[in-house]
């Protein structure tokens, strides 16, 4: 039996050698590298075109975000500032409280006096009252209508007395207010003081009754309540 030397037929479905050199030979084609970097480079710009709209985006929005705390920061100041001032008012009106009744504690007392302050000008719409008791060792001045304060400027009640100088019995509390209409503690007067006095102290001047008397009361005048 004769053997057939012929080479065998390479099947159609199978890559041969030379099949795989003409793929080699395609992808080493310029053309072919060329497209893949177009392609990239056209993603890679896309990908940046979206990286700054986000960007942009985020920016606006934390932009916005900012403006917003800054205005409510503001708003929080403001409420911040009306509640200190409330509060203030709230401390202010529980101290009067506290002086008035003070004042009324003192003028119940068995041995009360009470002294009657009247302005220099008789024509000023002002004046006040002292009440003080010795056994209590108290004393309380109500006064009203007193000229607005200048800057630095204080009102204080001062002990007259016949002979010597006189002699401080307290500074009139007027807080943050320009008009201090307000009852005010004082010290017991002396034995010896005959009145009391209020005057307008300039800055600085708390060792000595300033010239600017504003209100006197006679303390001799006053008569001891009886029981």
């Amino acid at each position: 039996m004769a053997l057939d030397a012929s080479p065998s037929p390479v099947a159609p479905g199978l890559d041969s050698s030379g099949a795989i050199a003409v793929r080699l030979a395609r992808w080493r084609r310029p053309g072919f590298w060329g497209a893949v970097a177009g392609m990239a480079l056209a993603v890679a710009l896309a990908c940046g075109v979206v990286a700054t709209e986000m960007v942009g985006l985020y920016g606006n929005r934390a932009s916005h975000f900012l403006r917003k705390m800054d205005r409510l920061q503001a708003r929080i100041s403001q409420m911040q500032a009306r509640l200190a001032s409330a509060n203030n008012q709230v401390a202010e009106m529980r101290r009067e409280e506290a002086y008035h009744d003070e004042f009324e504690r003192i003028f119940a007392a068995s041995d009360s006096r009470l002294v009657r302050l009247e302005p220099r000008d008789r024509k000023a719409d002002m004046g006040g009252a002292l009440v003080f008791s010795r056994r209590l060792a108290a004393a309380a001045l109500d006064v009203t209508g007193l000229p607005s304060l200048k800057a630095g400027g204080h009102y204080a009640a001062w002990w007259i007395s016949r002979q010597g100088p006189p002699v401080l019995a307290g500074e009139l509390d007027s807080s943050d207010r320009k008009t201090p209409d307000a009852v005010t503690k004082l010290t017991v007067p002396p034995a010896e003081a005959v009145a009391v006095m209020v005057s307008l102290q300039a800055a600085g001047a708390n060792d000595r009754a300033g010239a600017a008397q504003v209100l006197r009361g006679e303390i001799h005048k006053a008569a001891a309540r009886g029981r």
